[in-house]
């Protein structure tokens, strides 16, 4: 979700005004109809607005970035600075040239032809479906483990408030 990019600290204000980029698209009946915003530089799953229609969806993602954006950057993370689409794919001409095994080279067109597309096509839709899996496991366990820190912290404060003692991970308690 966050990357460090700047080491020095910026207020929300200055986050606020900045202007990422955002995707919106209309959802599947199966999604749930209406239509989804995001801000994908600052957390495809975590900035995300909802609604009947695609103003409706920006709204709602313009009250959670007005929200969130600061309480993440009393959190004290920082956030990364905006890159617009054109930027940040202007240096990449879109050709891709690798090595692969003979067989898999053959499993995949086997797969492209049953699926009655091109090599290229199966292929730049597996690496997409695998760069988003990868972001979402990535994000999950980011979330995963700030939250056990938190509970951690919590049970940390509640067993010193009782006069118990905690050890920290790693550590044990002899008893």
């Amino acid at each position: 979700m966050m990357r460090k990019k700047h080491p020095q600290m910026r207020d929300a204000d200055y986050y606020l005004a900045q202007r990422y980029p955002v995707e919106v698209r209309e959802l599947s009946p199966e999604e749930g109809g209406g239509f989804m915003a995001t801000i994908p530089q600052l957390g495809r799953h975590t900035f995300v607005g909802d609604g009947e229609t695609a103003e409706e969806a920006l709204a709602s993602l313009r009250e959670l970035r007005e929200h969130l954006i600061p309480e993440l950057v009393r959190k004290g993370v920082v956030l990364p600075e905006p890159e617009l689409d054109e930027v940040a794919t202007e240096q990449y001409s879109g050709n891709l040239m690798t090595r692969i095994p003979k067989s898999l080279h053959a499993s995949i067109a086997a797969q492209a032809r049953r699926n009655g597309c091109s090599i290229n096509k199966l292929v730049t839709q597996l690496l997409a479906s695998s760069v988003e899996r990868t972001s979402i496991i990535d994000e999950l366990r980011r979330e995963l483990r700030d939250e056990v820190r938190r509970a951690l912290g919590e049970q940390r404060r509640e067993a010193s408030g009782r006069g118990v003692r905690t050890s920290k991970p790693g550590q044990s308690v002899a008893r």
